[in-house]
């Protein structure tokens, strides 16, 4: 029975020990785009790369910033201010606000969907923060670089606007 023990302990130890941890995490993680850095040495590669932040960025007709724009209607937003009576969602504090319900809803800037990590805010700035750096690296023309930069550095403060403007303060 000794002996077994004293097997079963050796075999352990050599598994934890085979198994160790390495410091490969402590690495600086890469960004698995798949985006090819030659690209942004051609006016075309850099456009497709901001037409792909176009299309994270804006909003659409089904999200709920376009539900919420507080244009001064009798909406869920114009209804948080004083100009007109009753309460919101927004300012009655019965409700709870989420972002995963659909009757008292928020927009989830911070998360967005869970399994896109180009869909949640910091994913979005991730990706425009590596076009900015593919695009001050490359051998465009200065005036095709500011060109595209000024529209690159316009999501970037859209994008923290945003999460500014729902969660305040923000990293």
């Amino acid at each position: 029975m000794k002996t077994t023990i004293k097997l079963f302990s050796l075999g352990l130890v050599s598994a934890l020990a085979f198994s160790s941890c390495s410091d490969s995490f402590l690495e600086e993680k890469k960004n698995y785009d798949n985006v090819n850095k030659d690209i942004y040495n051609y006016y075309e590669g850099c456009n497709g790369r901001l037409n792909d932040i176009y299309s994270w960025c804006l909003p659409t007709t089904n999200d709920l910033t376009w539900k919420y724009p507080s244009m001064g209607n009798a909406d869920e937003a114009g209804k948080s201010t004083e100009e007109y009576s009753g309460l919101s969602s927004f300012v009655d504090p019965q409700v709870e606000l989420s972002s995963t319900s659909s009757t008292n809803s928020v927009p989830d800037f911070f998360m967005g969907d869970q399994s896109n990590i180009q869909a949640s805010v910091y994913g979005r700035i991730r990706n425009v923060n590596d076009v900015i750096q593919g695009i001050s690296g490359s051998t465009l023309s200065e005036e095709q670089k500011n060109e595209l930069l000024g529209q690159v550095y316009f999501f970037r403060a859209w994008c923290y606007y945003n999460l500014f403007k729902w969660y305040g303060g923000v990293p």
